[in-house]
């Protein structure tokens, strides 16, 4: 909820504050608004940005369940 709800929510904000950038449905959320709203895409950096969270977050979870999963000596 802090995350998308309250911090990114363009009915509390005209504008997100900086340190939510770096927050991982920052990117997300924009290109939802973008689909809801625009006529047009331009939200390609959204874009790039919800995909390097999404790889980032899929590497962890390969790493830790092949560690898990991983036969031990």
């Amino acid at each position: 909820l802090t995350d998308i709800g309250i911090a990114q929510s363009p009915m509390f904000h005209s504008a997100p504050p900086r340190w939510a950038t770096l927050l991982p449905g920052y990117g997300a959320s924009r290109l939802m608004y973008e689909g809801a709203f625009a006529t047009a895409f331009h939200a390609s950096s959204a874009l790039a940005l919800s995909a390097a969270w999404l790889c980032a977050v899929g590497l962890a979870v390969y790493t830790v369940l092949r560690r898990s999963v991983a036969a031990q000596p």
